[in-house]
This record gives C-alpha cells, structure tokens and sequence, in this order.
C-alpha cells in the first residue's frame, strides 16, 4: 500500500483499522532490509486528529473532546491511534515507511507492506463487515453464460451450485445441436443485433427468482488512424486529433494549421545532431565565441523557435532519447530542459561589428554553464565590484571600465578591458582570490560604452535583479548607494553635477541594453 498524501495521521488510522478488523488474518511487515540506503521515518504510534471544518485549527487527543453537533458524525473514532503504544506495536505500525519530500529531492510518500496470513478470510466478503449481513449475499446472474457474485457457504451457496450444475448440464446437451447445424449467413452481425438476456437471482433464503429483458448491445468503438486513440462508435471524429472517422490526417483550419496535437513548427524542440556543430555557421560561432571544448555536452543540445527567435536548450539523456523517438512529433512538450543561449538581435551599431555570434547566455543557467565556458568569456571579480555592477544596474547605468570601479586587481581589469564585445559570465571570487566550487554567478554584457576602456552592463530580467540583489545583501554588501549618498544625490545640487558629468540618466528615461536586445524576455533597462 502506498499513499502520496501529506496527512500522515490521516493514513496512519486507515492501516491501523484494516489490520485491527481483520483480526490478526493481516499483519504488517519490515522492510527496512530491503532498502537500507533509503532516509525514512517510521510509523507513527499516536496522533492527533485536526477539525478542517473549525474556524481555528483544533486537534483532538480522542473522541470524547469532539464538541456535540458539527464534525462529531464525520470523525469517528476509528480515526484515533490504539489507547497504547504497547498496542500500536503490536499491530506493527512502527513498520509503516513515510518519505518526507526533502529527503531524496522527491513528492511525499506513506508505504506499508501488508502479508495475509491465512489463504482465506472466514466469514469475510470482499468487502468488510459483510459477515454480519447475510441478507446480501447473493449471487446474480447476468448472462447466460456468466456468473457473476461470490458466496461463502450456506442454502445460497448450495442453490447457486445447484444452478450453475443445471446450466452445465444444458449446455453439454445443446452443443452438439449448435454442432450439426449449418452457419447462418447473418452470424457475423448477430452480435450487434438486440438479444435476450435472462437474469437468475439466488436470494439468501435459496430462492431463487429469474427476469427477462431484452438488451441491445453497443456498438463498437473505432481507433484513430492518426493518432491511434479508442473513440467511441457514435463519434464521427476523434476526440484528441479530430481526425475524421476512417481518415488518417486531421483536418485543415482557417490558418491552414491542421487541428489536433501536431505542433506548431516554431514551438517544437528539435534535435541537433553533433556534427552540425562543425558545419552550422551560428552554432560554430556559439562553439567558438564562448570557447566550448570536448566536455560540453552537444548530443543533448535542443533548438527551439523560429530562425530569428531561436533558444537553445541542454536536456538529459532520457528526454533526448524520448524526443529523438517522437518522429511524428506528437507530443506537445509545453518545456523541456534549461535554456542556456537565446537568440539575441544586434541593435548597437558600435558593437555590430564587433559581435561575432547571435546568441547571449541566461541567467537563470548561469551557474550550470560556468564550468563548460572558456577562460575568455569567465571574468572573476570581488563582492565589492560585483556589488557595483549590481547597484549601477539599479540605478539604471553602465559600469565604466575604470581602475576607480574595480577593486579586485590590475589583473581582473586587464582581463575586462581584453573582454571582446557581448556576453560574459562574473563569478565570485572569495577575499584570498580563489573561487569557490560553486560560486554566486551574474550575466554581463560588455560594450564599448561612451570610453575607450568600454563598459559592463548586467543582463538580467526584472525578478533575476531582485534575486541578485538578495544574495548579495546577505553575503554583507552594500548594493547601490548608502542612504546619505542617496539624500545629496536627491538635492538640485547634486542633480545638476550629475548632469555635467554624464552620469546617470534622467528619471524614468528607458535605453537600450548595450549590444543587444533580448527575444521575448523582459530585461532590465
């Protein structure tokens, strides 16, 4: 038995009761054997059980502190855990597995393994507590042929027995006949056609009472040729693809699209095979632009949209295997893997010419990228520069090149200022210099600014920013301005050296990031 639910009590009661009313016939198992490596807890022993319909949540140690009226009909007291704990071990609940999501990065599970300890449950249907309603036990006939119901000894078992030997009997006796005589030429259809169906019930006294009615059967369902799915008989096209009854294609809409689950063109995930990488002009200058060697995963890129907004996606070795068999393309795949180039229009003339492949990189894979990069695209740089970068992307302007913005070293400067024009990644150095296994990572654009040393310019969506912001805030630094430098930066004064000096726009004024101007994603400008 397993559960996926999160009310653990909830289930708990439920084993708890089916191993109490069987009476010992079931019995709990250990398993922990089995999967020694597996995190768990084990089964509760005692519990609580919590009033939803309250209006402040309540939880009740047993049944005599339910109040009257309300959910007193509804929370029985098969819901409450054994009087002891003594008694909740010996029912073997302590054996029940719960799987909490955290422990293996998964959705919540409760498992219990149950043995039957007898073959046979006496005195049980298949549905419990039956043994005290004998009234019910019957057994129904509903065909000719068939036998339908179970019964557990007594005058019904014996009548039933008794009947079923009667319809042997004359049956045996029948298929010689059906035997000599010749086959009708309407044979085929005689299954569609209304038929006679006689319906013999065995009361619990072994009475039994027969009726007669006539059924007519339905006809029968048809599959799709296009897309294989069962419809039913009155259907005159499929359900899924709407592919007209007996036609193998879906038809054709006002747009000249066909219906169904075939996807539109720039919306598929399309294999790239590995030798395209070699020979595809804007692959190769992906490949040799960010400096990509013989560990980059290639087999298990995918491309997705048109030419002029085309993203390209890195997926595992199962989804590739499951899109490279979806030749028909008939899965409509709403996402698939993390997308780490995206196709990128070159609007800045000064870095036009400068550029030497169409496609950026995404924040959101910065970090799982990082490691696949080129020395020539992988700056290093402090908090504190990367902390700057930050706060003049907060107050909307480019980080000069400067040896007044960088504190981290000549070295890092010489390494921006070498940096050719378009994307690059920024990891964070720790204060000895080194870089840390997986360090905090930032998308940049690097332009030629209105300097000859260039600028950097972050290149992330509005919530990316926040997020940025936040981890480096509780690394302990100080994003964008302090407050004092923000209240003179606030006096018409200081507004007007501002607007001597070039530095930060007017308010509310909108430009574009430098060299590029991201497809359909909402960057920060």
């Amino acid at each position: 038995m397993r559960s996926l639910t999160l009310v653990g009590w909830l289930v708990q009661a439920v084993v708890a009761e089916a191993v109490r009313r069987f009476g010992g016939k079931v019995t709990l198992i250990d398993t922990t054997s089995d999967l020694p490596n597996l995190k768990r807890q084990p089964g509760l022993l005692t519990w609580g059980v919590r009033d939803t319909k309250a209006e402040t949540e309540r939880w009740y140690a047993s049944p005599s502190e339910v109040p009257d009226g309300g959910q007193k009909s509804k929370l029985t007291a098969t819901l409450w855990p054994p009087a002891t704990e003594a008694e909740a071990r010996a029912l073997g609940l302590q054996h029940c597995l719960r799987l909490l999501p955290h422990y293996h990065d998964t959705g919540a599970f409760f498992v219990c393994a149950m043995v039957k300890v007898e073959a046979t449950l006496p005195g049980h249907d298949y549905a419990l507590g039956r043994e005290d309603e004998p009234e019910k036990q019957a057994t129904t006939e509903r065909n000719p042929h068939t036998s339908v119901g179970f019964t557990h000894g007594g005058q019904a078992g014996s009548a039933a027995a008794a009947a079923q030997e009667a319809r042997d009997e004359r049956q045996a006796a029948a298929e010689p006949a059906a035997a000599a005589a010749p086959a009708a030429p309407e044979a085929a259809a005689a299954s569609s056609e209304p038929r006679v169906v006689t319906e013999t019930v065995v009361d619990g006294t072994g009475v039994a009472s027969a009726t007669v009615r006539l059924v007519t059967p339905r006809p029968p369902d048809w599959i799709c040729l296009h897309c294989r799915r069962n419809n039913y008989a009155n259907r005159t096209e499929c359900f899924k693809c709407h592919t007209p009854k007996g036609g193998d294609k879906p038809p054709v809409g006002k747009s000249g699209k066909r219906r169904g689950q075939q996807q539109p063109e720039e919306d598929r995930y399309e294999l790239i095979p590995s030798e395209q990488w070699a020979s595809d002009p804007k692959l190769l200058s992906i490949k040799q632009f960010y400096g990509l060697g013989d560990d980059f995963p290639y087999d298990c890129v995918v491309r997705r949209g048109s030419e002029t907004s085309a993203k390209l996606f890195i997926v595992s070795h199962a989804s590739r295997r499951m899109l490279a068999m979806d030749g028909g393309q008939q899965l409509r795949l709403i996402s698939a893997g993390a997308k780490i180039f995206v196709y990128s229009r070159k609007t800045n003339t000064r870095d036009q010419d400068a550029i030497t492949t169409d496609f950026r990189l995404c924040q959101e894979t910065s970090a799982m990228i990082r490691p696949l990069l080129g020395p020539a695209r992988l700056i290093t740089l402090n908090l504190t520069d990367v902390a700057k970068i930050v706060g003049d992307k907060i107050r909307d302007r480019r980080t000069d090149i400067l040896p007044e913005h960088f504190t981290t070293g000549p070295e890092a400067l010489a390494a921006l200022r070498q940096l050719a024009p378009g994307s690059f990644i920024v990891q964070l150095g720790e204060a000895d210099g080194s870089v840390a296994e997986h360090p905090m990572c930032v998308c940049c654009w690097r332009g030629k600014g209105n300097e000859d040393a260039g600028s950097i310019n972050l290149f992330v969506t509005k919530e990316e920013l926040v997020s940025v912001r936040a981890e480096l805030e509780a690394r302990g630094a100080t994003v964008g301005e302090p407050a004092a430098a923000a209240a003179a930066a606030a006096s018409p004064a200081a507004a007007a050296a501002g607007g001597e000096d070039g530095g930060e726009e007017p308010a509310g004024k909108k430009r574009k990031t430098d060299g590029a101007e991201g497809e359909g994603d909402a960057m920060v400008e």
